[in-house]
C-alpha cells in the first residue's frame, strides 16, 4: 500500500477546492448584495 499523494489525487482536490471556492464566493456575493440592496435603500430614504 503506498500513500503517498499521486498526480491524479492533486488534481482531483484541486477541483474539489475550486469547486468550494466558487461556491462560497457565490454565496458571500449574494449576501453582500441582499444587504448592499437593503442598504441603498435605507441610505436613499434618509
Amino acid at each position: 500500500m503506498n500513500h503517498s499523494i499521486t498526480k491524479e489525487d492533486r488534481i482531483y482536490l484541486f477541483v474539489l477546492f475550486l469547486v468550494l471556492l466558487t461556491y462560497l464566493s457565490f454565496e458571500l456575493f449574494r449576501f453582500g448584495f441582499e444587504h448592499g440592496k437593503d442598504y441603498a435603500v435605507a441610505a436613499l430614504s434618509l
